[in-house]
């Protein structure tokens, strides 16, 4: 269940924090999570689907950083999400925090993704939303690009026919290690 797998996470932390840190004082926790999700805000979002094989059903719909906050309140912990990223996203940004030059960042594990940063003003879905810095990142999603365009093998066709999520995440299966 939704319940269980935050439990677990949020326990492992506890695990980890008693051991490298041991301090009770208020902790602020970057979340990265691996799969689509419908942000809400920089510390919120809804689980659109699961990727990669993994399937939880009650957590579909639901805010994941609500769920691991809730976790992490009945571990007794004293940390809270406040920012909320995918893997690709999280992997840009500690590439910018090293060198500000780097402006995408590409997984390709067992899914794939990419993402870049682009001026604001080039984004029409932005309408006039503004930024700081000027820029946002623009996260791809391109797992889940599919297109005749696209050859597919034979090995192609037999894994897509093989796996729960059927002419879904056709770019994932084809170069990705999952």
């Amino acid at each position: 269940t939704s319940e269980d797998l935050f439990n677990f996470v949020a326990s492992t932390l506890k695990n980890f924090i008693e051991r490298e840190d041991g301090k009770d004082e208020q902790k602020a926790l970057g979340f990265t999570f691996s799969f689509p999700v419908r942000q809400n805000s920089v510390s919120s979002g809804s689980l659109i689907r699961w990727t990669k094989g993994f399937s939880v059903g009650d957590t579909v719909g639901k805010d994941v950083a609500q769920c691991l906050d809730e976790a992490l309140a009945r571990c007794g912990l004293n940390i809270r999400v406040t920012a909320l990223v995918n893997d690709t996203v999280g992997t840009l940004a500690l590439g910018h925090y090293y060198d500000e030059d780097t402006v995408a960042a590409v997984i390709i594990g067992a899914g794939t993704n990419a993402c870049y940063v682009e001026r604001t003003d080039a984004i029409i879905k932005c309408q006039g939303l503004l930024t700081n810095s000027g820029g946002m990142v623009v996260n791809m999603e391109w797992g889940n690009f599919w297109s005749s365009h696209l050859p597919r093998t034979p090995y192609d066709i037999s894994l897509d026919d093989e796996t729960q999520n059927r002419n879904d995440q056709g770019f994932e299966k084809m170069i990705s290690g999952m």
